[in-house]
């Protein structure tokens, strides 16, 4: 899938946050374009508020693009013991 297209449908998707889309998208390019020359994964921070879209952009995205997605809530962190990694 290529950008304009994967940008295109995230945009139907996803309501008010297409110039979130599009920043996110032009980090993505040398990733997709070469996955065979990164060695370390590619980290994704989000902040903002909550229920915007943060972690159902990302998680949208790594599913039209078949990655395997990692997930850190560093708002459980200020208390280890509900802190969770969850493996997607």
């Amino acid at each position: 899938m290529t950008k304009q297209e994967l940008s295109k449908k995230l945009k139907k998707e996803f309501f008010g946050i297409d110039k979130i889309i599009d920043q996110i998208m032009d980090l993505l390019v040398p990733w997709n374009n070469a996955p065979e020359c990164y060695i370390r994964p590619l980290i994704c921070n989000l902040w903002g508020m909550t229920g915007v879209g943060k972690t159902t952009l990302i998680r949208r995205i790594s599913e039209l693009l078949n990655i395997k997605i990692i997930e850190i809530d560093a708002g459980m962190l200020s208390d280890k013991k509900n802190f969770y990694i969850s493996y997607v």
